[in-house]
C-alpha cells in the first residue's frame, strides 16, 4: 500500500527555475499529508545517487518516487524501486521515456491517481469497482488455476471458447494481456471476486471492439462469465450493471456491444434486462465463442443507458 511520495530533483538546471519545481513538489507533499500520505523532497547534486545500495532501498517498498532526470529515474529503477518521471518547466528536454508514467503539475494529481501509479509499478491489481456482493479487480497470474475450474463446466463449454490446454501457454497469454491491455488501454476482462469469502468466481469486463455496429467510435464489447454456483442468483446482472456505469461514466464509451450465442437464453435475457437491443440476427461469431455456433449482436449506447436510468428514477452520477 502506498504510504509515501518522494521527489528526487537533480540540481543540474537553472536553479531559479528549479526552485519553482521544488516549491511545486513541496506543495504536493503538503497536500498528501492532508490525506495521511507522507512526502519528501530531495535535491541532489549532479552525479549523486538516491540511495547507497539495494539493502537500503528495501526500506522504501511502500514509496512512489518521482524523478526529474533520466539518470535518477534509471538509478531508482535499477534498485527495484517504483519510480515515475516528473516534468517541470526546466527539464522539458529530459528523456524520461524509461518511465511507465510521467507526472506534470503534481500538486494537481489526486491521491487515487498516485495510488494507481504505485499499484501498477508494484504489480498490484487495480480494484475497479465494488458491488453489494462482488469486487471487480484486475486479473493476476495467481488467478489462473481457479479460472480453469470456472471454465470446466458443461454449460460454459457450450458457449465459450475454452482456455488453452497447456497451462503455461495460457499463463504466458495472461501475462501479456495484463501488461498490454491493463497497462495501455486501462481496461479489459477483470476478475470477479466474492466479497464474502474472497474467492474468484468469474471474469467480466470490456474487450476492444472495432465492429461498426452503431456507426460510432470509442465502443467496447461487454463480456462476462460466472462459476456455476453463482448463476441464476442475480449476480451477473449486479456486476454487469455496475460495469455499464463504469464503462459509460468513467471510460466514456459511446456504445457497448455484446455477443450472445442464439441458444444461450440466460445471456440474451440478461442483455435485455440491462437495456441492450438487438442489432443484427446473423453476426459471425467472434473468437471468444465456439466457431460452430452463430451469435446475436446487442448494442447499448451511452444515451440509451442514461435515458434508461433516468426513466427508472435513478439520478445519473449518483
Amino acid at each position: 500500500m502506498l504510504s509515501k511520495i518522494h521527489f528526487f530533483l537533480e540540481q543540474s538546471y537553472n536553479w531559479t527555475g528549479h526552485n519553482c519545481a521544488r516549491l511545486e513538489a513541496e506543495a504536493t507533499v503538503r497536500e498528501g499529508r492532508q490525506r495521511r500520505l507522507q512526502g519528501e523532497v530531495t535535491v541532489l547534486a549532479p552525479g549523486a545517487l538516491p540511495f547507497s545500495g539495494r539493502a537500503h532501498a528495501e526500506m522504501h517498498r511502500n514509496t512512489l518516487f518521482l524523478a526529474d532526470s533520466e539518470r535518477l529515474l534509471r538509478a531508482l529503477q535499477e534498485m527495484g524501486l517504483y519510480a515515475a518521471g516528473y516534468y517541470h518547466g526546466d527539464n522539458a528536454e529530459e528523456n524520461l521515456s524509461a518511465a511507465m508514467y510521467v507526472v506534470e503539475e503534481p500538486q494537481l494529481v489526486d491521491g487515487d491517481s498516485y495510488e494507481k501509479i504505485y499499484e501498477r509499478l508494484a504489480g498490484i491489481p487495480w480494484t475497479i469497482l465494488k458491488t453489494k456482493r462482488c469486487l471487480v479487480r484486475e486479473m493476476t497470474e495467481q488467478d489462473l488455476e481457479v479460472l480453469y475450474t470456472v471454465y470446466d463446466d458443461p454449460e460454459t463449454k457450450r458457449f465459450v471458447e475454452p482456455l488453452a490446454s497447456d497451462r503455461e501457454e495460457e499463463r504466458s497469454t495472461l501475462r501479456a494481456y495484463i501488461r498490454k491491455m491493463y497497462g495501455f488501454f486501462g481496461y479489459g476482462l477483470w476478475a470477479v471476486v466474492d466479497r464474502e469469502n474472497g474467492r474468484l468466481i468469474g471474469r467480466a469486463g470490456f474487450e476492444l471492439c472495432t465492429r461498426p455496429a452503431v456507426g460510432e467510435q470509442n465502443g467496447a464489447e461487454l463480456g462476462y462469465l460466472l462459476a456455476a454456483p453463482y448463476r441464476h442468483r442475480g449476480v451477473a446482472q449486479e456486476v454487469c450493471s455496475a460495469l455499464l456505469r463504469y464503462g459509460f461514466e468513467t471510460l466514456e464509451f459511446t456504445n457497448i456491444q455484446a455477443l450472445a450465442v442464439r441458444e444461450n437464453e440466460a445471456s440474451i435475457s440478461l442483455l435485455n434486462k440491462l437495456g441492450f437491443h438487438r442489432v443484427n440476427s446473423n453476426i459471425g461469431v467472434g473468437k471468444r465463442v465456439l466457431d460452430t455456433d452463430r451469435s446475436l449482436l446487442f448494442v447499448l449506447t451511452a444515451q440509451e443507458w442514461r435515458n434508461g436510468r433516468l426513466g427508472a428514477g435513478i439520478a445519473v452520477g449518483v
